[in-house]
């Protein structure tokens, strides 16, 4: 392994337990949760839209992402009593 990776491996660790100590510790974890994940969508979509410019997705890779969003979907309402 190279040693930029191990920063890299550390750092990642420590935001991921960042970000699960203010997500339990909110008053209102979905709703912290669900501002996150607009803010994550405002920051990669101009991104995403960049890499798929002048070409588009096939069908095996739209279901797959329609795929993905409806788990999404389902596990975030699924563990809506749990927050």
């Amino acid at each position: 392994m190279s040693w930029p990776i191990v920063p890299l491996v550390l750092s990642s660790g420590f935001v991921h337990a960042l970000w699960n100590f203010w997500a339990k510790g909110s008053r209102r974890p979905l709703v912290f949760l669900w501002s996150f994940q607009w803010v994550a969508v405002a920051v990669y979509a101009p991104f995403a839209w960049r890499s798929f410019e002048g070409r588009p997705l096939p069908p095996q890779g739209m279901l797959l992402l329609l795929a993905t969003i409806t788990l999404h979907g389902v596990l975030c309402a699924a563990s809506r009593e749990e927050l």
